[in-house]
């Protein structure tokens, strides 16, 4: 378990997701933010915005094929920018998301 962490309760509550060493603490760690709340791939409804943490945003937009959807700005204007589940075994920011929210 997520050493002082019962729920998930805001994206405050969420931190972030860390690198792993193996295969087996990865899953370790994805089944611990399971049991704090967040939100599993497979649970995730295509199109619909859900609220979570990330280095990046704290609110995105999921596609399937694509994996989350959020705006970005910068000085030279504004994109869509993309960032995966954290089921997704990368060595990037991921996106744990614990609720969905209506826009």
């Amino acid at each position: 378990m997520i050493p002082q962490i019962e729920k998930f309760n805001c994206v405050d509550d969420i931190p972030e997701f860390p690198r792993c060493s193996s295969e087996e603490e990865r899953l370790q760690k994805i089944e611990d933010y399971l049991n704090c709340g967040a939100i599993a791939k497979e649970d995730l409804i295509p199109g619909a915005w859900y609220v979570g943490q990330s280095r990046s945003t704290n609110i995105a937009q999921w596609f399937p094929r694509g994996g989350f959807h959020f705006p970005r700005y910068k000085m030279s204007g504004s994109y869509v920018d993309n960032i995966p589940h954290f089921f997704d075994n990368v060595d990037t920011d991921v996106f744990v998301p614990i609720r969905m929210v209506e826009i």
